[in-house]
């Protein structure tokens, strides 16, 4: 019997081709490497970053209005060294000196600074075109591969990818601080700050696409309720718009609860 992997796989060769290079339907994280020019349309790193520079610059670039220098001065009070996690033979070890602090190091955090510090950036990557400059941060999938493999069907999978459905693309993509401390500061949730998955997060996801799925097909009464090569690419413009959303909800809820964590946010 075919596999996840052996589904996710023939999904991935019926449209990653040369000639579709500039738009292409994916359902897996595969083009995490910042100046990678393989398939840009899945370069989910790049597309995040983009997406926030665009539209996300009061977020991320502080101090801010959102996030003053005296909310700063309290909450990066907590900052700290990144370490092995508890799964881990080194757990415990620092794994990453302590993050530089905007209020010491000028726009150090911003969307389009490079820190010139050897120690911390050895390889003088540019802001979030590394996981861990200019903190240890997650680029966080809204709707995930799991999350969309488990609730839809192999056959509406299929129809999703052709009418160019892709995970990587924005706003289905985001940057979510690691560390609980900069996430406060940042008036973010924090993505897995204590663990390895957020579980809850995705089971809210799972049932929260199974509900667009549902009330989808509820209305597709011309295809007799099904999902269809016809039909498809107006889902595919409601799971982005939801994406869209749910982006603006995790900023939100951020903002109410600073650095709550990812499993704790509930999905509307």
């Amino acid at each position: 019997m075919p596999t996840k992997d052996d589904h996710l796989e023939e999904l991935h060769g019926l449209t990653h081709k040369a000639a579709d290079k500039a738009k292409v339907g994916c359902l897996t994280r595969h083009e995490g490497t910042y100046k990678s020019g393989a398939w840009p349309d899945c370069n989910y790193r790049k597309n995040a970053h983009l997406y926030s520079l665009a539209n996300e610059r009061d977020v991320y670039d502080v101090p801010s209005l959102r996030s003053p220098r005296r909310w700063l001065e309290f909450a990066l009070d907590y900052l700290e060294p990144v370490r092995f996690a508890d799964s881990s033979p080194k757990a415990g070890q620092v794994r990453k000196p302590q993050p530089l602090s905007p209020l010491t190091a000028d726009h150090c955090w911003d969307l389009t600074h490079t820190i010139a510090d050897n120690a911390f950036n050895p390889k003088s990557a540019a802001n979030f075109h590394d996981d861990s400059i200019p903190y240890f941060h997650n680029t966080h999938h809204i709707f995930a591969c799991d999350e969309i493999y488990r609730a839809f069907s192999t056959k509406e999978l299929r129809i999703l990818v052709l009418c160019k459905y892709n995970i990587n693309r924005d706003p289905n993509a985001m940057i979510l601080p690691k560390q609980r401390c900069v996430a406060w500061a940042l008036k973010l949730p924090a993505h897995c700050p204590d663990k390895a998955n957020h579980d809850d997060y995705s089971e809210r996801i799972r049932t929260k696409l199974s509900n667009v799925k549902s009330e989808f097909q509820q209305q597709a009464e011309d295809d007799g309720h099904e999902i269809t090569e016809q039909n498809a690419p107006d889902l595919v413009t409601t799971l982005e718009n939801d994406s869209k959303e749910l982006r603006q909800h995790l900023i939100a809820k951020g903002n109410t609860n600073p650095g709550i964590d990812l499993d704790l946010v509930n999905i509307p």
